[in-house]
């Protein structure tokens, strides 16, 4: 994406990738504030292959039917040896009100070949090789390949992932500075089995879901592409994730370990009884990892190559867009004025840490709660608030950006480089309450009822969340689904209802000149001069 981006705005950019695509990747499900992310990074740059990541109908018609759809995140969860019970699961629906969403499973092998055409397409040129040093001088970089070439450069970005030869060379990469800690074994699988009907009461089959299975010490991940009448494609990506503290040291090979647990929880095991692995099953070390620095002199890392916390939340894929537009801003805004300096970039660096630290904070948090349903059930409506209102932050900016009354130059800016809400005051007190809660529970200073508890109490008093979410209530398992009418009445709480007035912040935009038009023309594929004009 950032090759794109900057080949399309003159520069002459290189990538250096030592195998050719189509290859395997795991990092597939997009979220509800990572779609719009998108699809404000592909206007915003006009590279429209990157808005058609944004949502599944694009997606399918215009990138490949090889990806699957996703209606919400789902999560059940699982005591040793019990069946399911249906009353422990959650659902999370993203926007699906034909202008946004609905949310994807990205076929990495698909999308990644996608977007390297895409940048192609703009202008970046590309060779197979492997970068072995680099070399860093006043005026430029250069980078000695395998095969003996050199590549001078005046700019590099690493985006080589959790192997970023810069962060080698440099001594950047540090594994203590994270509280998650988690190892993964994962593969892709067909004849993977649905259970939708084990939860009747959800608001969306859990086969169109992103499903977790969620159990104390760790939980699985089901992925399905084969979910849509037009896919061609029977793969479903499966993983398994593991808390170090609870399951430090590996057993067996990494199929004999992941059907260890398989086999202790008999929803899963249903699920998976006829499934069969399509590629060799890989098994991970500690996954967390985080840098000294991430920009310095001419270079900078990209989100993967200068930290990763967990595939939770799906987190990965959030931190890649934004620091994509990061990145590719101040690249460009550095060429126009020859001007390199290391703290033109320090925006980067600083966006990059908070935003890790706070996923790792949310993350780390999730795998204590799993400890006990009513835990787990109370953190969960934490992430969902803080993805709720990073979500519709976003929305707010790119609905003012159709109506005309804002650029996208903004995305720059604290009040929409809102990861999870917490550049909002109400959500970040409100966060640092539950995660301080928690950790007096660590400290036997509150139970884990007295935690959900206070949780939900303070969601009650929550001034951005709508009242009729209903989402203190611990019966409840759902936020409501943001189709049209959904969306309209969130639009008309934030402006009617009878609250402080806090949330007409995150809804400032006028929906007949951005919702409302850019519905009919997706749906008529036209629209009449004039009609609903700013």
């Amino acid at each position: 994406m950032i090759a794109a981006i900057l080949a399309k705005k003159n520069l002459n950019v290189l990538i250096i990738d030592p195998e050719p695509h189509p290859k395997f990747s795991v990092g597939e499900a997009t979220t509800p504030d990572t779609g719009c992310k998108f699809k404000i990074i592909g206007e915003k740059y006009g590279i429209p292959e990157i808005s058609y990541l944004s949502n599944f109908n694009d997606l399918k018609t215009k990138v490949s039917r090889n990806c699957g759809i996703k209606k919400s995140f789902s999560f059940l969860y699982h005591e040793e040896h019990k069946w399911h019970i249906p009353e422990n699961s959650h659902q999370f629906p993203g926007p699906d009100n034909g202008v946004l969403g609905p949310d994807c499973h990205l076929f990495r092998q698909d999308t990644d070949g996608y977007m390297f055409h895409a940048a192609l397409k703009k202008g970046a040129k590309s060779i197979l090789d492997s970068a072995l040093d680099i070399e860093f001088e006043e005026e430029r970089v250069t980078v000695v390949c395998k095969s003996g070439k050199r590549i001078e450069c005046r700019y590099i970005v690493d985006a080589a992932g959790h192997n970023s030869v810069i962060s080698r060379k440099l001594g950047l990469r540090r594994t203590d500075r994270l509280k998650t800690n988690s190892r993964t074994i994962f593969s892709h699988m067909v004849n993977v089995g649905r259970l939708d009907e084990i939860n009747s009461q959800a608001r969306h089959p859990l086969h169109e879901s992103t499903l977790h299975h969620v159990f104390n010490g760790g939980w699985f991940w089901v992925i399905p592409f084969d979910n849509h009448k037009e896919s061609g494609n029977p793969i479903c990506s499966v993983g398994l994730l593991l808390n170090r503290n609870v399951y430090p040291k590996a057993r067996g090979t990494p199929e004999e370990e992941f059907y260890h647990f398989v086999n202790q929880f008999p929803s899963v095991k249903k699920q998976l009884r006829l499934a069969t692995p399509v590629r060799e099953w890989v098994r991970s070390e500690r996954l967390q990892y985080s840098s000294e620095s991430i920009t310095g002199h001419r270079f900078c890392l990209s989100a993967n190559s200068a930290g990763f916390v967990d595939p939770l939340f799906s987190s990965g894929l959030g931190l890649t867009i934004s620091m994509t537009d990061l990145i590719a801003d101040k690249i460009l805004t550095a060429f126009r004025s020859n001007d390199f300096d290391i703290t033109n970039f320090k925006s980067i660096e600083n966006f990059f840490n908070q935003s890790l630290r706070h996923y790792d904070e949310v993350i780390s948090r999730a795998y204590e709660s799993f400890s006990d349903y009513n835990l787990w059930d109370s953190w969960f409506r934490v992430w969902v608030t803080g993805n709720f209102l990073g979500t519709v932050s976003n929305i707010d900016l790119y609905f003012n950006y159709l109506s005309g009354r804002k650029n996208l130059s903004e995305t720059q800016s604290f009040r929409y480089n809102n990861v999870l809400g917490m550049q909002t005051k109400e959500q970040r007190d409100f966060f640092l309450n539950a995660s301080r809660a928690m950790e007096e529970l660590g400290a036997g200073k509150l139970t884990s009822r007295g935690v959900s508890r206070l949780i939900l109490d303070d969601i009650k008093e929550h001034e951005l969340l709508p009242k009729y979410f209903r989402w203190s209530d611990s019966s409840v398992k759902s936020t409501p689904d943001f189709g049209t009418y959904g969306f309209a009445k969130l639009y008309g709480w934030a402006w009617l209802g009878n609250h402080s007035g806090a949330s007409k912040k995150f809804f400032t935009y006028n929906p007949w000149t951005s919702f409302v038009k850019e519905y009919i023309k997706k749906k008529c594929n036209f629209f009449p001069t004039g009609i609903f004009a700013p």
